[in-house]
């Protein structure tokens, strides 16, 4: 009988092929089947699987767990895993060699935060540190050995013991996150300028080092009487102690040095001395004298030094550093000498550093060092002073004292230079995918940054409150230095806040964070206020503020002496060690007046005009006088044609005054007898005038000429004949400068000419080379007021150069009077200003100057002004009559304000109302071109804060010093309002000109001592009575305007140029508690030093390019885009290297610095699974793989290859697969072995094998439908691979479709699918080639004998089979037959067999199925080497008739069927033993 005969020797499924296709060795189906595959007899044999049993002796029991992650420590012979349960989370080790299980550990407290929607699918395993990621809450990190020693059972929260003591603690988040807390706050620095306590520096009174004969000392004497020193106060002195003695006052430079020989006993404040040494010319004569104790040389001299500190974790990891400290610098008294050429006051004079509070209450409590740090702000280089232990057992002094002394320079080793650039570690806050590659820790797919949002989920704009507030430090004192922060600056304030473990924001700003510092701040010792006004963000903890200041670097300067310019400007001198400071670009800002430590307040910002390195040759010539002719006992000194007064250019003096002082030898005969010398025959000559106190510059002289006259002389300004009838007449280069002589008046013009105080001097040029001049540059600069009065020490304003002068009119505080503006009525014979048009000459003095003391204000408007005047008359359309009746200051003895007020009214054309009426205002009030143009020098003048003021009349001659001024517009009558208001037609205040006066409210630097208009007896009609006043500056000799030089120099301060505004801030402020957020705070920040006098130093001994105070340490900026959470899908971020726990590990460095992402094309899809690959990574992203280079980069050859060169970069090319596949979202399905990957591609039912060749679809591979229905369905695909039998297997599991979860197995020796499985486990792993796989967070081995049990579950094992031969033959089954193992028998005692009588598990058929008939063969009989048995068809029913089994359609016998049409499905089962 012919036999049809299948095999299993491809051992694979085939769901793909039409049945009558499917080839002979390949089956349709298989659950719980293997062929075997090994060298054996047995080779592709159908087998049975081994079940699985519980991996250790009994279970966890931990309720509702689920095993959410695995991974394997081959190197320990354990697996870990996951699991999370209804009250408890779990990390399980278990040991393969002892086969035991133990907690690593247990949280109870949900802070795992473990989720069974959450698949562990990143995990590693370096060096017994457990990193894993679930893209739910922080990537994690558990040190297995310490947890594993606080976990005692699987129930109880894991506790850990404190690193630095030996109290435990249950276990928190910090304690099992990858990024690392740093420290928040700075080290408290201690500094004292003495290494001794107590005081160390006094006074000694009254004390001489010199003998009876004036002598000095000799070293080894005993200076003293008594041999007994005694202090002003008690000093901690020692015997040994050498002390140093100073003249107090510092008026010699005498010093005496001493050695402490005893302390004697009668008092504690007196001290037997030795004389060590004693300097040369020592004063005679008893002096006070300065004592200090002579110590060590300071600390970090000439160094601006600051201090932090970090954490070392136990497992080696470093955390950021914390905040710096302000710089640990002790500035000395100002003390800037230009013979010096530096500023002493700027050297640190520390000698004694204490750090403390660094053992914080925020301390990690798995901190096992503190390293102290130190840095100089010159220097970008971080240096370690020492790393404190804190383990119990060796824990330092330092630690447990919580304060450290330094008492050296010495620095042990340098931090690496990018740890200064990571202020926090930039550690994705969740990620889905992580790796360790290149010996680094790699996350993809990352959650970073946070939505700036308060608790109400509103948008966060912060909002500040920034103030200026004044040191407390009662150490505040001129000359005195303390930290502070520089004025003439802009100050942004920005905030930054940071969340639990440190992440921070770029810096939030507004406009309201600014603060402008004006100069008159560089007197205080200031301190930056601030306060925040808006929510803070609902997850920040903590804030702190950074602070933006863009100016360049400034510097000061000591100038030495001043000196004339030759154009009135004045040239400062400096040492020439300053020179590089500047250019002729600089504007130099004058901070403290020379030869005072008064502070310059006013603006005195000067543009230096031109600098020479050596002394310009004007300043080489001297000024030798020749003589000064005086008036005669009339006042008469010229005579007719000879006065100096504005547009002239000659001085006539007759002979008889001239000749007693300037001789004048003619060789004439009335002039033999002379025996003063010729001056007129001498070059090189120069004049001046002087008047009371008033005096000229000095004029050139172009020649002097003798002139005979026919008749006698007359004297100017006088009809007193001269008795002289010769006279000398001096010509000089250019005519007399109106604002140099007008003072003097005019000829004609009705001033007084004639004064007893008139005199001319004659003063000749000599060029002299002074030693000041060596070692000096010259900077010229513009001279003004401020000038004069700060530098050119013009204090005796007795003498002062007059620059302006007018007269003015009284005008009453009575509207209804003559004195009023307006009267109304007899216009025409009353003298009113609004009537007169003439601008006061003659009797008609209504126009022009007065000193207003009026009321009834109708109109006024402020028109600027300069300096603190404390009044605005910027009222508008006055309606008040309280305002209105308000009188004008005028001029008042004992106010230091006083009025000035001018009244004209344009240039129209007779006396009539319209032609009064057409000078616009804006025009009017500028004192220029159509209106008044001859006030304009008044006007500036009087509006130049610094000039003086002087009243004519007053017998004192008492100068008043301007401090300020403001300018207003005023109506002054409602007659005059413009009936529309004020400024309607074109500009116009007033309907009449008549009603317009300008007003000016003048601030003096002292009360009015002497008032003119209360010094006036009758001023009822005023016309005849003006006061002339006087504006000047205070004048000196030019002769003596060679400045002086002096220990107290005044200094100048550079102004920074303009730079590049540069959005750069820096940390200016600890971390504050978000429960502080609203408070005042005031910020531990400076930038200079102010030592109260106007002088703000930031640099060491003010030295050019010396080490100066930095802006700030740590840096952050503003982003342009908006700032909110960040979901890098297609990012990759990688940390620091990572060599071993004992050495370098800096996994939890995540330094933004550098360059530590990538990112690849988003077309991609989302990265859901990294995997390393020899040197490189795999990336497996929704749909696409590619694969990164690690370390190296590829170059492309024109032909497409690639060249693979070393590269820096940690993460190089991103290279993609051929293949249009991804890994969707089912990381989970990822396992490998080997070189080879697996993994499922749920989006395109596809399930694809990563080779060396690249990707390859297995699924396609006999179970292409299949896996397109299934995985169509499957949310879940866990993929694990079964070492010990060489498959990849993919449990799919669905939540939507029930009963259709699956688990299949991939067999590379077979090429496709050997069979499904039975179990459907939560995880699955290898190790040692036994297969793990977890149900319910237990973890069960698939070594169990008991076959086809899972999970404690029995199961059957079958095969459906496919006999396919010659398909369109109709062929006819008999019998069935298989050659294997036993057949199943079911007890059956009743038939006549007797092979049936006991239960037996083996082999059965449960169907025999072709597409027209079915049966069944059963149970198999064993014969000749085979079982078999005959296939029985199904019986015929009423419920399975068909028809076509009938032979003959219709009526008609029924015959035989003969045969069947193939193929035939024929399922073989194993029923197996479920003992």
């Amino acid at each position: 009988m012919p036999e049809l005969k299948h095999h299993f020797r491809f051992g694979k499924m085939n769901k793909d092929l039409d049945e009558r296709l499917v080839p002979n060795g390949e089956y349709r189906d298989a659950l719980n089947a293997q062929i075997a595959s090994s060298e054996g007899n047995d080779v592709g044999t159908l087998q049975n699987v081994l079940g699985n049993k519980l991996a250790y002796p009994s279970l966890m029991s931990i309720a509702g767990s689920k095993c959410i992650g695995s991974c394997r420590d081959s190197a320990s012979d354990k697996i870990y895993w996951f699991i999370t349960g209804t009250s408890v989370d779990v990390i399980a080790e278990y040991d393969q060699y002892t086969k035991t299980v133990s907690p690593v550990l247990v949280d109870t407290s949900n802070i795992l935060d473990l989720s069974s929607s959450n698949l562990i699918t990143g995990v590693n395993i370096i060096e017994g540190l457990l990193f894993f990621t679930d893209n739910r809450s922080e990537p994690k990190v558990v040190d297995i050995k310490k947890f594993k020693e606080g976990s005692s059972n699987f129930t109880t929260h894991t506790t850990l013991t404190t690193a630095y003591s030996t109290a435990t603690y249950s276990f928190t988040l910090d304690d099992v996150t990858v990024i690392k807390k740093s420290p928040i706050e700075a080290p408290t620095i201690a500094m004292s300028a003495s290494l001794r306590g107590g005081i160390v520096e006094s006074v000694c009174i009254a004390k001489s080092f010199v003998d009876s004969e004036g002598e000095a000392l000799s070293p080894g004497a005993h200076p003293d009487s008594n041999s007994n020193f005694t202090f002003q106060h008690n000093m901690n002195l020692q015997v040994g102690d050498r002390l140093k003695f100073t003249i107090l006052d510092e008026s010699e430079e005498s010093e005496v040095i001493a050695t402490v020989i005893d302390i004697l006993s009668f008092s504690p404040n007196s001290f037997k001395l030795n004389l060590d040494s004693i300097s040369n010319g020592i004063v005679t004569g008893t002096q006070d004298w300065r004592v200090v104790l002579m110590e060590d040389k300071s600390l970090f001299e000439f160094k601006f030094p600051r201090f932090a500190y970090r954490y070392k974790y136990d497992d080696g990891q470093y955390s950021a550093i914390g905040p710096f400290s302000q710089v640990a610098f002790l500035p000395d008294e100002f003390d800037y000498n230009p013979k010096k050429g530096f500023n002493k006051g700027m050297v640190n004079t520390l000698k004694k550093l204490t750090i403390s509070n660094f053992v914080t209450s925020h301390l990690p409590k798995d901190v096992v060092e503190i390293d102290i740090l130190y840095k100089e702000d010159k220097s970008t280089n971080v240096y370690t002073v020492k790393s404190l232990k804190g383990s119990p057992e060796n824990q330092d002094e330092e630690w447990t004292s919580n304060s450290m002394l330094i008492e050296s320079e010495i620095i042990y080793k340098v931090l690496p230079s990018v740890q200064l650039l990571r202020p926090w570690d930039n550690v994705p806050k969740k990620a889905k995918a992580q790796e360790f590659s290149a010996n680094r820790l790699i996350y993809a797919n990352y959650t970073q940054q946070y939505d700036i949002k308060d608790v109400n989920n509103a948008e966060i704009t912060p909002k500040f409150d920034v103030s200026i507030i004044q040191s407390d430090d009662s150490s505040y004192g001129v000359r005195t230095p303390g930290k502070s922060i520089k004025s003439m600056r802009t100050y942004q304030l920005g905030v930054v806040y940071k969340d639990y473990f440190g992440r921070e924001t770029p810096v939030l700003t507004d406009t309201t964070g600014s603060i402008q510092l004006p100069k008159s701040q560089a007197v205080n010792w200031n301190v930056l206020q601030v306060k925040l006004l808006n929510n803070p963000p609902s997850w920040a903890t903590h804030y702190k503020y950074f602070l933006k200041e863009t100016s360049a670097e400034y510097y000061n300067l000591a100038m030495d002496r001043h000196y004339p310019a030759e154009d009135g400007n004045v040239w400062l001198a400096f040492p020439s060690a300053e020179r590089n400071k500047v250019s002729d670009e600089t504007f130099l800002i004058l901070k403290k007046r020379h030869d005072s430590d008064a502070f310059v307040e006013d603006e005195a910002r000067y543009k230096i005009i031109a600098i020479e390195n050596e002394a310009p040759d004007f300043l080489t010539i001297s000024r030798v006088s020749k003589g000064i002719a005086t008036s005669d006992s009339n006042g008469n000194l010229f005579i007719d044609g000879g006065y100096p007064e504005k547009g002239t250019a000659r001085i006539r003096i007759p002979r008889s005054l001239w000749k007693p002082h300037f001789g004048g030898t003619t060789g004439s005969s009335d002039d033999v007898d002379l025996s003063t010398a010729s001056i007129h025959t001498l070059s090189d000559l120069m004049v001046r005038v002087k008047k009371g106190n008033n005096v000229t510059k000095y004029y050139d002289i172009a020649n002097i000429i003798y002139e005979p006259v026919a008749g006698n002389l007359e004297f100017v300004n006088t009809t007193t004949d001269c008795p002289d009838d010769k006279y000398w007449q001096i010509n000089i280069e250019k005519t007399f400068d109106e604002s140099d002589v007008n003072w003097l008046g005019t000829v004609g013009g009705g001033d007084t000419i004639q004064s007893v105080s008139m005199s001319v001097e004659i003063a000749q040029k000599v060029r002299k080379l002074k030693p000041e001049f060596q070692g000096r540059f010259f900077a010229k600069i513009y001279r003004d007021s401020s000038l004069e009065q700060n530098i050119l020490q013009f204090g005796n304003i007795d003498e002062m150069r007059i620059v302006a002068q007018n007269n003015f009119w009284q005008v009453g505080n009575d509207a209804g009077t003559s004195l009023g503006y307006n009267t109304g009525g007899g216009q025409s014979t009353r003298y009113h200003y609004w009537k007169k048009k003439d601008k006061g000459t003659g009797t008609n003095f209504g126009a022009g100057w007065h000193i207003p003391r009026f009321k009834k204000y109708e109109w006024t408007k402020d028109l600027g002004g300069e300096g603190d005047v404390q009044i605005n008359r910027n009222l508008g359309d006055v309606s008040d009559n309280t305002i209105r009746n308000t009188q004008a200051y005028g001029i008042r003895q004992g106010e230091t304000l006083i009025e000035l007020a001018f009244h004209a009214f344009g240039d129209g054309v007779g006396n009539t109302s319209s032609a009064q009426d057409r000078v616009v205002w804006g025009e009017w009030i500028k004192f220029g071109n159509t209106v008044a143009p001859e006030h304009k020098d008044f006007v500036n003048a009087l509006q130049t804060t610094g000039n003086y003021i002087k009243f004519s009349g007053d017998p004192d001659q008492t100068a008043y010093q301007i401090k300020g001024y403001r300018r207003g517009g005023a109506i002054m009558f409602k007659g005059r309002k413009s009936s529309g208001g004020p400024f309607n037609d074109y500009g116009r205040t007033g309907t009449f000109g008549s009603s317009r006066v300008i007003i000016f409210t003048i601030k003096l630097d002292k009360p009015i001592q002497w008032a003119p208009e209360d010094n006036v007896s009758n001023i009822k009609d005023g016309y005849h009575y003006n006061t002339p006043i006087q504006i000047g500056t205070t004048y000196v000799d030019e002769d003596d305007l060679d400045g002086f030089t002096t220990d107290n120099p005044g200094i100048w301060e550079t102004e920074p140029k303009e730079v590049a505004e540069l959005d750069i801030y820096y940390e200016a402020s600890n971390a504050y508690p978000v429960s502080a957020h609203g408070n005042d705070q005031a910020l531990d920040y400076h930038n200079c030093f102010s030592f109260a006098n106007g002088v703000e130093s930031n640099r060491i001994r003010d030295d050019y390019n010396a080490t100066y105070i930095a802006k700030g340490v740590k840096a952050s900026s503003t982003v342009a885009e908006q700032y909110n959470e960040e979901v890098k899908s297609n990012g990759l971020i990688f940390s620091g290297i990572f060599n071993s726990t004992a050495s370098v590990n800096r996994l939890n460095q995540f330094i933004m610095a550098e360059s530590i992402t990538k990112d690849i094309n988003p077309s991609y899809g989302s990265i859901q699974k990294l995997d390393t690959r020899d040197t490189n990574i795999s990336v497996f992203c929704e749909d696409k793989v590619l694969r990164i280079l690690t370390n190296k980069d590829a170059l492309f050859n024109a032909d497409g290859n690639a060249n693979i060169t070393s590269n820096k970069a940690v993460l190089g090319q991103a290279i993609p697969y051929v293949g249009e596949f991804g890994i969707s979202k089912n990381p989970e399905s990822f396992a490998k072995y080997g070189f080879r990957s697996y993994f499922a591609d749920r989006a395109r039912g596809a399930v694809l094998r990563l080779s060396q060749d690249g990707l390859e679809l297995i699924s396609t591979k006999g179970m292409g439908d299949y896996f397109g229905d299934k995985l169509a369905v499957t949310q879940i695909a866990i993929g694990a691979y079964n070492e010990d039998k060489s498959s990849y297997d993919l449990s799919l599991q669905s939540n939507t479709v029930r009963g259709s979860d699956d688990t299949v197995s991939y067999k590379e020796q077979v090429g496709g699918w050997p069979s499904r499985k039975s179990y459907i486990p939560e995880n699955g792993i290898t190790l040692n080639n036994i297969y793990y796989t977890f149900k319910n967070g237990e973890m069960y081995s698939h070594d169990n004998e008991i076959r086809n049990n899972f999970y404690g579950i029995q199961y059957n094992t079958s095969v459906k089979l496919v006999m396919n031969e010659m398909p369109d033959v109709v062929k006819g089954f008999k019998t069935l037959n298989y050659e294997g193992s036993k057949p199943y028998y079911k007890p059956n005692l009743t038939d006549d067999q007797y092979y049936n009588n006991v239960l037996q598990f083996g082999w059965f058929n449960t169907a025999v199925e072709t597409d027209l008939q079915s049966g069944v063969a059963n149970e198999f009989k064993g014969k000749e080497g085979k079982f078999f048995n005959y296939i029985h068809g199904t019986g015929t029913t009423l419920s399975n008739l068909d028809t076509k089994e009938f032979s003959v359609q219709g009526i008609g016998n029924l015959s035989s069927i003969s045969g069947d049409v193939t193929p035939a499905n024929i399922t073989i089962t194993l029923k197996e033993n479920d003992d």
